[in-house]
């Protein structure tokens, strides 16, 4: 690299100074543009269960809409990952990936969430997010950053008004998921729909709500609302950073029972980022 030197006389307000010009020849970028580092993408696991044939199918579905909506346009790498019983079609992305579960039957198969997301996770510390969606939802608008946060719940449809809806906390304290009812006064009752948030967040709440839930088991006590009561109780300790409308999780045949929420997010038709759920009666409850 050689450094050339000018020098260049000026006259300000009738004064003569002598300037110096460097100039640098044969400067060559530090790191050459085709070996700089490039950055890495937000890597995202995103999870599901599909025990059965029928909630198998439901969570490909799940999949195949979040593949079309959910941060198609944004650098991010996310994988998908169900726990199933199920074997793995031909043709499944390389993105979806089957963990072989064995199914129990409920409440197991829903509750065990947390266990299952923990010990799964903890192989992989690269992770930036970790997500969970029930299968019986679909995405039907764009949506990405909205769902990413620190700790991320969403406010369950059902229940709007505590007074008037009585959020279902369980409500012994002798179980590790109770919530003071009039907790009700300060915060939504959150859906278990979906949940997430970073890495190190995710992993403690997973840990510790599967913990709770384990001593609850041993004592014989079974949460009002299963895994979602022990959602709400971690919730009321650690209150979520990011809170999504219940638009998020919104339930088929609502539509005139919540108007008010719908027009406000633009409508039916226009929702920025609804990801709706099946009916209960067209759910496979039986399936094996």
């Amino acid at each position: 690299m050689t450094r050339l030197l000018f020098f260049t006389l000026l006259t300000v307000g009738g004064f003569l100074f002598v300037a110096i010009v460097s100039s640098v020849s044969g400067v060559r970028n530090a790191v050459p543009p085709e070996t700089a580092a490039k950055p890495q993408p937000l890597r995202i696991a995103f999870y599901t269960v599909g025990l059965g044939v029928g909630y198998f199918n439901l969570a490909l579905d799940l999949f195949n809409s979040a593949s079309q909506y959910f941060c198609t346009n944004a650098p991010i790498q996310v994988d998908f990952f169900v726990f199933s019983n199920q074997p793995a079609p031909d043709d499944l992305p390389s993105n979806y990936h089957l963990i072989p579960t064995v199914k129990r039957g409920w409440p197991y198969d829903s509750q065990d969430r947390f266990k299952w997301m923990f010990q799964h996770a903890a192989d992989d510390p690269a992770l930036d997010y970790i997500l969970w969606m029930d299968a019986d939802q679909r995405f039907e608008r764009p949506v990405c950053y909205d769902m990413l946060g620190e700790l991320v719940a969403v406010a369950h449809s059902h229940y709007v008004d505590s007074q008037k809806d009585g959020y279902p906390y369980e409500s012994r304290p002798e179980s590790r998921a109770y919530v003071p009812a009039e907790n009700g006064r300060v915060q939504n009752y959150f859906s278990c729909h979906f949940f997430g948030g970073t890495y190190s967040k995710m992993m403690l709440a997973l840990r510790t709500m599967y913990e709770w839930l384990e001593e609850d088991l041993k004592k014989d006590i079974h949460a009002r609302v299963e895994d979602e009561s022990y959602l709400n109780a971690y919730f009321y300790y650690n209150f979520p950073t990011v809170v999504l409308s219940r638009i998020f999780v919104w339930p088929e045949g609502y539509e005139n029972k919540l108007q008010w929420v719908l027009n406000r997010h633009g409508g039916r038709d226009n929702a920025a980022a609804i990801a709706r759920y099946m009916k209960e009666e067209d759910k496979p409850r039986s399936d094996e």
